[in-house]
């Protein structure tokens, strides 16, 4: 890992100083512009909910979500098809009392997916399963609560 620094930074761009990782020099071509979309908060802290890297021949992105109160089966996430072929979750899972780690990794075609999930550090009883499934157009993450309500954070990883 390297320390990129931020040359200028305004309400809509980001450009990065690419003098430290001109070293990598498929990834110096990747982080110039940033497009935030007027999302910097008033304590100058960027937040992208979505950024996507492209750079040696793949495209790849880095997203983050929060579904808060789930108590049936629901899409916590929802990917366009043809955006990749392959993704990994990590999910924060917490009802105030309870809480658990979980990833779920997934690959897909055009035509089927497949799925694995891996729970993490239980604390208390967290009745939830994942599934992922896949649609013509969409791949989704499913979260299937047993009983509960529960707030669930994510970061997404796709290739």
């Amino acid at each position: 890992m390297i320390d990129v620094n931020v040359s200028t930074a305004n309400k809509t761009s980001l450009y990065v100083d690419k003098s430290n990782i001109a070293d990598f020099a498929q990834t110096a071509s990747i982080v110039e512009n940033v497009n935030s979309s007027s999302m910097f908060s008033e304590v100058g802290t960027l937040a992208i909910p979505s950024l996507n890297i492209i750079g040696g021949g793949v495209t790849g992105s880095l997203s983050t979500s929060v579904a808060g109160f789930v108590t049936a089966s629901k899409d916590i996430d929802t990917i366009p098809i043809n955006s990749g072929n392959s993704a990994k979750w990590f999910i924060f899972i917490d009802d105030g009392i309870s809480s658990r780690a979980n990833k779920v990794v997934a690959s897909w075609n055009n035509s089927s997916s497949m799925f694995y999930s891996t729970q993490f550090n239980e604390i208390g009883n967290v009745p939830i399963n994942f599934s992922v499934s896949s649609s013509m157009t969409n791949i989704y993450l499913k979260a299937i609560p047993l009983s509960g309500s529960w707030t669930m954070k994510l970061i997404r990883i796709m290739i």
